[in-house]
């Protein structure tokens, strides 16, 4: 039991602390295996597509879940995204992604080469600015300076100003 409950929390980023979980530092989470990573992505509403190496794979995914932590969960970033995310990995954009680190289209995020040579910070950070771009697409909040939507999420816990 130990060992499956270890696996399932620090995945989601929750750490044992002597007496109980507690949420760690941002970009902490941990996947021991690929198939507790696709599930926490699953869980957020992020399918997984292309030839991933681990730990890229790894680095996105602790952004993922730093974002679902910050908006109240796997099944909230899953309805702010309303529509399956996938996320691909690629060696390099074309057209409008081209030399781009990585880049949206509608619910596709595509992960190219360039974007691992930076940080893990970059590339975690990355995953969730994209992830605001595909939230944006589907029309359920407003990001300034992406695609022109009018369509805002009101002020909730979440989002106290909308």
């Amino acid at each position: 039991d130990w060992c499956w409950q270890n696996r399932w929390y620090t995945a989601h980023n929750y750490h044992w602390s002597g007496g109980g979980w507690s949420l760690g530092a941002l970009g902490s989470a941990l996947f021991y295996d690929a198939g507790i990573l696709n599930d926490v992505l699953a869980e957020a509403g992020i399918a997984v597509i292309g030839a991933w190496d681990f730990g890229e794979l790894s680095l996105v995914g602790q952004g993922v879940v730093d974002l679902m932590n910050a908006v109240g969960g796997a099944s909230r970033l899953d309805d702010l995204l309303a529509l399956p995310a996938e996320v691909e990995r690629r060696a390099a954009g074309v057209g409008k992604c081209a030399n781009k680190a990585a880049c949206t289209l509608g619910t596709l995020i595509q992960f190219y080469d360039v974007l691992f040579v930076g940080s893990d910070s970059y590339v975690r950070g990355t995953a969730v600015h994209e992830l605001a771009h595909a939230i944006d697409f589907t029309s359920r909040i407003t990001i300034l300076g992406s695609a022109g939507r009018d369509n805002v999420v009101w002020p909730s816990l979440v989002f106290p100003h909308g």
